[in-house]
């Protein structure tokens, strides 16, 4: 049997997968870091500690000595002594220090009327779990107050935000008014008696349908949401209060695998958006070999390219039966006796 001559022969093309190619675009984006942190910060610190065991002056070639150069420095070397000495004084002396500062300036900071249960009276909500106030006081006696704080409900935290209270908002009635915290404490108690973190969507609920090409097991394909987006909605109602506004292609062709991204739906509260959501595919759809060969087809014959191959093809015919006739042994010969009896006698 002939052997294929090697210079005819080909190895089979390899394709990447597309898990492959990701991951080396992903390692070409962190190559030159990595490589990098290898040459001026890796190789330098094996090399460092490779030389703490051998003598090596430079110049001449390096001599593993084990652990002589250790011993040196807590033996003999009295300027190492003292830095050890002085660094381990200073971390003793400081960081405990700094701890203990740092702990009482937090506890002082923490100390508001509004997390007290017992001197807290009707300032006091469970749910805050701290605050900042701003007092801008005049002559007279009276000013505003602005008081940011932060309360925890249902395991989402609420940022609560006042501006300038003066100090008539307070009618609880105490020596010391607090016009801030006084409006602060009502607007946490409307908040989370208005509104609730609750489900946007339900993903066994289909949203939307969407046509399907090249399939005989179905003319649609229903959507649903991949997720229900949890979301701060009012109490009274549920996700039927939000706008949903569809981004979806004209239709999709098969074959669809359950779960495939084919769109996705904003959902707006009172004009504003609050979220966007995948929408996929919700079962399995094959494709009809049949239906996809005639499509194409049709495409084909339908296109810009046939048609113009067509109309070019079409003038190129005319042109060649033109000539043809022209230069057609019966024509000259007609020609001929045209010109041969058509002359003027003398």
């Amino acid at each position: 049997m002939a052997s294929v001559p090697a210079a005819i022969q080909r190895s089979p093309r390899k394709v990447l997968k597309k898990t492959t190619r990701d991951s080396l675009i992903a390692y070409s984006f962190i190559a030159p870091n990595f490589i990098g942190f290898c040459v001026f910060t890796l190789v330098p610190m094996v090399f460092a500690i490779a030389l703490a065991f051998c003598a090596w002056d430079g110049r001449h070639a390096i001599e593993f000595i084990g652990l002589k150069n250790f011993v040196k420095l807590f033996t003999t070397d009295k300027i190492f002594q003292a830095a050890l000495k002085n660094t381990i004084v200073y971390v003793i002396g400081t960081v405990p220090l700094t701890l203990a500062c740092s702990l009482a300036m937090a506890v002082l900071l923490n100390q508001n009327v509004a997390l007290n249960k017992t001197s807290g009276g009707s300032f006091y909500r469970k749910s805050m779990q701290g605050g900042m106030c701003d007092v801008m006081a005049y002559k007279n006696d009276h000013g505003d107050q602005s008081y940011v704080s932060w309360a925890n409900q249902d395991g989402s935290t609420y940022i609560f935000c006042i501006m300038q209270s003066p100090d008539t908002c307070d009618t609880y009635g105490y020596a010391n008014r607090r016009p801030a915290l006084y409006e602060t404490t009502h607007l946490i108690d409307w908040v989370f008696q208005s509104f609730s973190i609750q489900p946007a969507l339900d993903t066994d609920l289909a949203l939307a349908e969407i046509p399907v090409k090249y399939s005989s097991d179905t003319d649609t394909l229903k959507l649903y949401p991949d997720n229900s987006m949890m979301t701060l909605l009012p109490s009274s109602g549920d996700g039927t209060v939000t706008q949903k506004y569809f981004h979806l292609p004209d239709y999709v062709c098969a074959p669809i695998q359950q779960g495939d991204v084919v769109g996705t739906v904003e959902l707006k509260l009172a004009g504003e958006t609050i979220g966007m959501v995948n929408l996929i595919a919700g079962q399995d759809v094959s494709r009809s070999s049949l239906l996809y060969s005639f499509s194409k087809l049709q495409e084909f014959f339908g296109s810009l390219y046939l048609k113009v191959v067509l109309v070019v093809s079409a003038i190129c015919a005319i042109i060649y039966v033109a000539w043809v006739l022209l230069n057609s042994p019966h024509t000259r010969h007609s020609s001929k006796k045209v010109h041969r009896y058509g002359r003027p006698r003398d």
